[in-house]
């Protein structure tokens, strides 16, 4: 698959799920939609939730929340949907991104 056909199936409200359900060999359903939260540095984090809403979380709502690194992230999506680091990084820079508002 080349770069634009890459691009044309990362449009959407869920593009990382997308792409990951596209390249995934061994599964044909689709993976549940999750929070995904960016720690801001203050205990708090900017997040997108299951249903697209934009929202801050205060530290005391981040409780029971699994936070990790961004290069731990993209590692472990890229060995879970078979897919390359470099196109999960490219993801999760637009999902930071959209839950900064930016």
């Amino acid at each position: 698959m080349n770069k634009t056909g890459i691009k044309q199936l990362l449009c959407g409200k869920l593009l990382f799920l997308a792409i990951a359900f596209s390249l995934s060999a061994c599964r044909t359903d689709k993976p549940p939609a999750i929070d995904i939260c960016i720690g801001d540095g203050a205990g708090g984090a900017d997040c997108v939730l299951k249903d697209g809403t934009q929202v801050w979380r205060s530290p005391s709502e981040l409780k029971n929340y699994w936070i990790t690194t961004q290069a731990d992230m993209a590692n472990y999506s890229a060995w879970c949907y078979k897919t390359t680091v470099s196109n999960v990084t490219h993801e999760m820079n637009k999902l930071e991104a959209r839950a900064r508002g930016l």
